[in-house]
């Protein structure tokens, strides 16, 4: 395969590989590594205190979220929208620029090389106007459309890609799904794991950790949470801190190497996400290390988890309950079976490389 030059692209909220963030920015880090490992030219546009084997270029030394200054007019739209036009400039230097922030809109009429542009979020009101969804605008916003158009969306689920296309249908023409990997053989496997339910996410309503504790309570076991609560500490104080005890523990924010023995030491992971998580890592984490996850039926957790085999995708807590009662039938191997399968970096990569070329063949 031609070597090719790739710029990835982020939003500095996170270092890439993030410091105690489970999300994107992993996701990032394993693409552009890999595709280093391949021989491709990458170059990371990202913070200064990210780590890679891509060349990195930074405009600022440290990511946003280290800095939590309430009054911070800097905020990450602003420094997001100053990285995707550095990179708008450089355009003709690369084969190909794969963005994971949409600030990149703004850049499309200045943009003649491939832009590819992984949906690392769910489509919600939020970033939706009623305009982009009337047909009565399509001639005055024609131009914004056009340029909106230009960029080519991976979904990282398929529920996520048919969210968008029902929703931004008149500029989401050049699309796919390609599901996120994770380097499977980091991931310890463990077919003996002690006696304790884990939640690993975001201490929040959307990711149900006040379900989790629930679950726990009722069924007497014990439950450890691991994961930040910054910006949710009413949530916290209100819904996690008064049950907190020996038997439900929380342990904060953890590195990856404190996530992975969580993770293979578990019993089972809870997921009771109550949002349309458009992929769901850590349930794909939790099942490498052997341990099944019992997540609700939300987002992208039917077509990760195999129902019955690898966990149980349920849709109320008291079968979340009548679930983990079953868990012991689950067989460890098949978990990670699955996700060597299905979820690895290699095929993620696998997916990407075939994408690139396709976009490079066309643009000639």
């Amino acid at each position: 395969m031609k070597k090719l030059r790739i710029a990835q692209v982020v939003s500095f909220q996170e270092s890439v590989p993030p410091i105690s963030q489970s999300g994107l920015e992993f996701a990032v880090s394993w693409i552009t590594e890999e595709l280093v490992a391949r021989g491709h030219d990458v170059t990371l546009f990202a913070p200064e205190n990210s780590k890679t084997n891509a060349k990195l270029i930074s405009l600022i030394p440290k990511h946003i979220w280290s800095i939590k200054h309430p009054h911070d007019i800097w905020g990450s739209t602003w420094r997001s929208a100053w990285n995707t036009s550095l990179v708008s400039s450089l355009a003709k230097n690369f084969d190909v620029i794969h963005v994971h922030t949409g600030t990149i809109a703004l850049s499309m009429p200045f943009i003649q090389t491939p832009v590819v542009f992984t949906l690392h979020h769910r489509f919600t009101d939020d970033v939706w106007s009623p305009e982009l969804a009337d047909p009565k605008h399509l001639e005055s916003m024609k131009y914004i459309f056009e340029q909106l158009s230009k960029i080519n969306y991976v979904a990282i689920s398929k529920k996520q890609e048919t969210d968008f296309l029902a929703a931004e249908k008149f500029y989401f023409k050049n699309h796919t799904t390609i599901h996120n990997g994770i380097p499977v053989e980091q991931f310890s496997f463990n077919d003996k794991p002690k006696d304790y339910l884990l939640f690993i996410g975001y201490i929040n309503k959307n990711k149900g950790a006040d379900v989790a504790v629930r679950v726990a309570k009722k069924l007497n076991m014990k439950l450890i949470l691991a994961g930040n609560n910054y910006g949710e500490e009413k949530f916290f104080d209100e819904h996690i801190r008064p049950y907190l005890s020996d038997d439900i523990q929380y342990v904060g924010p953890v590195n990856f190497e404190q996530k992975n023995e969580l993770y293979k030491n578990a019993r089972a992971k809870l997921a009771p996400i109550l949002w349309d998580e458009p992929f769901g890592l850590t349930i794909v984490e939790s099942q490498a290390c052997g341990t099944p996850v019992i997540a609700f039926n939300k987002g992208a957790a039917s077509e990760i988890i195999k129902h019955g085999e690898t966990g149980f995708v349920v849709t109320t807590e008291e079968e979340m309950i009548e679930a983990v009662g079953k868990i012991d039938h689950i067989d460890r191997k098949k978990c990670r079976e699955w996700v060597e399968e299905n979820f690895s970096v290699s095929k993620m990569v696998d997916g990407y490389e075939k994408l690139y070329q396709g976009l490079i063949s066309k643009n000639k």
